[in-house]
């Protein structure tokens, strides 16, 4: 085999560069898209899982075994999934308080946490039965939100490192037992934070595939279960 040429060698290691500097430029600002992402004409399932969350969290709060059963009902119509190896750092001092245990957050466990809240009242029991009856039946496809659920220690913080798509919308939730507990936030790559407010739901586009840090904030002196949900 012939060797190549002194020159050759140079011009494709130039054009090498020229490509990974490219690269480089193309990932450099703020990586979010300029247009605002269209509305979809139904609730995705990470909308699904947070209105199914908040009217849990509603009806927990007002020991209402109906409302838990209807939230049941909103998380049949699009059933999330677990967060498979979450990457996730979560930071906090120790503290003497007892962990509150996270349950699982599916339509058949809140049906059951409904009938357990309902216990000797007969009509609210019905009512519960009933609604568990008309669940959506499974449509046999992995569609829904991806989820995790922890606990976050008193004024401690979790982040979460997650790829995203370029020209494909990013969606992030997070619920609590009550809103306004955690804040939370949105970094890319180069460190641009490009979700600041202390909001329930983010949905942006990436103009090229990367990292992105979802930092959550314990703004509170105890121990706080949480719901992160992404698609």
């Amino acid at each position: 085999m012939r060797h190549l040429s002194r020159a050759i060698v140079l011009g494709l290691v130039a054009a090498s560069l020229m490509v990974g500097r490219a690269y480089a430029d193309e990932n450099k600002g703020t990586n979010t898209g300029k247009e605002a992402v269209k509305p979809t004409e139904k609730p995705t399932g990470v909308e699904t899982a947070q209105i199914a969350g908040e009217l849990a969290a509603w009806a927990r709060a007002n020991h209402d075994a109906v409302g838990l059963a209807t939230a049941a009902r909103v998380l049949a119509m699009d059933p999330p999934r677990t967060m498979e190896n979450p990457s996730k750092k979560v930071e906090g001092k120790p503290t003497d308080q007892p962990k509150p245990v996270v349950g699982e957050f599916t339509p058949a466990s809140l049906i059951k946490e409904a009938k357990e809240m309902a216990k000797d009242d007969k009509d609210a029991l019905a009512a519960v039965e009933q609604i568990e009856k008309t669940l959506p039946a499974s449509r046999g496809h992995p569609g829904g939100a991806i989820i995790d659920r922890d606990t976050l220690p008193p004024g401690g913080s979790v982040t979460y490192t997650i790829t995203f798509n370029g020209s494909e919308p990013m969606e992030v939730a997070v619920f609590a037992s009550a809103p306004g507990i955690i804040d939370w936030h949105v970094y890319d790559e180069n460190g641009n934070e490009i979700q600041s407010q202390a909001s329930d739901h983010f949905v942006n586009m990436p103009k090229w595939t990367g990292p992105f840090r979802v930092v959550l904030q314990n703004l509170t002196g105890a121990y706080q279960p949480y719901t992160f949900a992404t698609n």
